[in-house]
């Protein structure tokens, strides 16, 4: 199946995709197997909304569902079942491998997208949650779609830039700057810790 991997790749390229990859869920679902998560450069969108005289995150929105919805359409005409939940795709069964409640709240209303794409390989998790990839830092949007293709996952990266990098930790205005633990139920969405980090194109 390594060629009907790089023809998603080819394809999602196609659409002015940066990153690609390909998670192994199959410990999560029983019925998708694979996560293929996307990212985007969030210059390239603030570029793009510009020019579309509209917001950042108003352009965002529709530009990553687009894409998500031209994936979950090419992957089922190749005989293929998907799922996303952004989508709400009603022609999918998404059943869970495990009934714990702990793990159905984590997994049952939206993605762990920061999750998918460090097991597909495209970066790490920062100290405060986010994704950090060699290629753009923290500047990046991303977004997957579940399916059963029988399509080989890729491998997590040795990739370690927070190692002896505080940064974040120190800007955000509800964090101690003592405590690793981020305070996720207070957390106001100001973005000032992805702003801060200093990770792109660098490996301490």
């Amino acid at each position: 199946m390594e060629k009907f991997k790089e023809k998603i790749r080819c394809f999602l390229l196609k659409l002015d995709v940066d990153l690609i990859g390909f998670a192994d869920v199959s410990d999560l679902y029983e019925k998708f197997k694979i996560a293929v998560v996307f990212g985007i450069e969030k210059s390239k969108i603030s570029l793009l909304a510009e020019e579309k005289s509209t917001t950042f995150l108003a352009f965002a929105s529709s530009f990553i569902d687009n894409i998500t919805f031209q994936l979950k359409s090419f992957l089922k005409d190749e005989g293929y079942h998907v799922f996303t939940k952004y989508l709400q795709d009603e022609t999918a069964q998404n059943k869970f491998k495990y009934n714990d409640p702990k793990f159905l709240k984590r997994y049952t209303f939206r993605f762990p997208l920061v999750e998918f794409a460090v097991r597909a390989g495209l970066g790490i998790k920062g100290r405060m949650g986010f994704l950090v990839t060699p290629e753009f830092g923290s500047q990046i949007r991303i977004m997957s779609v579940l399916t059963d293709a029988p399509l080989p996952p890729d491998s997590h990266i040795h990739f370690y830039p927070c190692r002896n990098c505080r940064e974040c930790l120190e800007i955000c205005p509800l964090q101690d700057s003592n405590n690793e633990k981020r305070q996720w139920d207070y957390c106001v969405g100001c973005h000032l810790c992805i702003d801060k980090c200093p990770s792109l194109h660098t490996q301490n």
